[in-house]
């Protein structure tokens, strides 16, 4: 991932579990003081490995994130998918080629 594409401060407990995500917008807006358990969205949209393409468009319709995270069943962060990501696994290997 280019870091360009890092758009989502993603926040942990002490097990690692996700807990929170906001904005890097949001963040750099905040006020100073603000905590990030203050500013983070306390359920962020995920999904696990396991989830197939609609599912996983469904997660990156909701609120529109430019970052999915995938989690594992502990709730660990293990990645992230992009939009770019989604669109590439849509686009079968025929369409592709048709590109050019």
């Amino acid at each position: 991932m280019q870091p360009e594409a890092i758009v989502v401060a993603y926040c942990h407990d002490p097990n690692h579990r996700l807990v929170g995500a906001v904005s890097l917008v949001a963040l750099c807006q905040s006020d100073p003081q603000a905590t990030m358990a203050v500013l983070a969205d306390p359920e962020p949209v995920h999904v696990h490995p396991d989830a197939d393409l609609t599912e996983i468009t469904r997660g990156h319709g909701r609120l529109q994130p430019a970052l999915l995270p995938v989690l594992d069943r502990d709730d660990q962060l293990i990645g992230v998918l992009t939009v770019d990501d989604v669109l590439e696994a849509a686009i079968t290997p025929e369409q592709r080629r048709m590109r050019g």
